[in-house]
Order: structure tokens, then C-alpha cells, then sequence
């Protein structure tokens, strides 16, 4: 009966012993995706700019992918943003960049660019862009578009209906549906910049 009770004895004994604690984990921050891509863009201007080094790395930033030659979902998405732009303070305007990027770099030219960002009235800061299609399919791919690829569907407008938006100085990044209203964004892009 003694060998019983003395096994007893450290099993309760080791249940009252005073533990080390464990650090508390500290709270998780959504990740930049993984090495994003950094090719050469051609903005509407007409400038040669990389991707990350020299429009993403260390800003916010609105992403929307598009097709110039849209006549569904784009329309809509570029007014949403540009509702999204109008309801910023001027600060937080100069803080955010939007960034439009071609989805059929073939057609859409940097003079096609330019034109539809004139006919859009593109303010300063908001840039359209175009690329390789190698090089878009990447971004799409590491931003977090899970939708197929225009190359790898029979409609050639087949694309997200989605809004990209990300801090890439904290690694935070979001993918919103291009649906959501204006002051909905807002939030986001507010809670992203802080």
C-alpha cells in the first residue's frame, strides 16, 4: 500500500508545484505576402517604375486590376475608388497611393492609359499602369488573387471583382470586394494606416 500512496504523493505534488510560465505570445500581424514581385511598370505617363521598390515599399496602397476596354465591373470599381479617394482627408490622400494596373498590357497602351486616366480624371498620386502579362499574372498571383487568369480562361474579361488595399510598411494587406461602399473602404484603409 506504501509504493500507491508515495506515487500519489508526487502526482498531486507535481500538480500544486509552482510552474515557470510561458511568455504570452505576442499578437500575430497579417504578413506582407511573401517576396512580392518588383517588375518594371510603365506608368500612363509614360515612366519606367518597379513595382515594389519604387510604388509599394513602405506605403499604402489601393490595387485595382483592370481591363480598359471593361464595360462590367471595372466602370463601377474605378467610381467606388474614386468615391474612396474623395472621402479622404487631404492628409491621408497624400499617404495612400492607388494604383490601376492592366490586365491586357497587349492593348492597353501607355497612350490608352493616359486616355482613359483623362477621361476618368485621374487625380495626382493615382497612377495606371501597365506590364508583361508574365509579370501581372505574378502580382495577381502574390497579392492574393485567387480568381483565374484572363490567360487561362475562355473571356478574356474574366477577372476579380476585388480591391487590393495594404500597408506594406506593417505588412498588412487586404483583399476587399469591389462592391463594398466607399465609407466601407474607408474604414479599412483607416485601420490599415495607423
Amino acid at each position: 500500500m506504501k509504493p500507491v500512496w508515495v506515487l500519489a504523493s508526487l502526482v498531486l505534488g507535481a500538480c500544486h508545484a509552482p510552474v515557470a510560465s510561458a511568455p504570452a505570445p505576442k499578437p500575430s500581424v497579417p504578413k506582407s505576402p511573401p517576396a512580392l514581385p518588383d517588375p518594371v511598370l510603365t506608368s500612363h505617363d509614360g515612366r519606367q517604375l518597379r513595382f515594389h521598390d519604387e510604388l509599394v515599399r513602405d506605403r499604402c496602397v489601393v490595387i485595382q486590376f483592370l481591363y480598359l476596354n471593361c464595360e462590367n465591373i471595372c466602370p463601377p470599381t474605378t467610381r467606388r475608388l474614386q468615391e474612396l479617394q474623395a472621402l479622404l482627408e487631404p492628409e491621408e490622400q497624400r499617404r495612400w497611393r492607388f494604383l490601376s494596373i492592366s490586365l491586357d498590357p497587349g492593348n492597353d497602351t501607355p497612350e490608352s492609359l493616359a486616355a482613359f486616366a483623362a477621361r476618368w480624371q485621374a487625380p495626382p498620386g493615382w497612377l495606371y499602369l501597365s506590364g508583361e502579362p508574365a509579370a501581372i499574372a505574378d502580382l495577381r498571383r502574390a497579392l492574393g488573387e485567387r480568381l483565374a487568369l484572363a490567360s487561362e480562361t475562355e473571356d478574356p474579361l474574366t477577372h476579380s471583382a476585388s480591391v487590393i488595399v495594404g500597408n506594406d510598411a506593417r505588412g498588412d494587406w487586404r483583399v476587399l470586394p469591389s462592391t463594398l461602399s466607399a465609407e466601407r473602404m474607408l474604414a479599412t484603409l483607416r485601420r490599415l494606416a495607423r
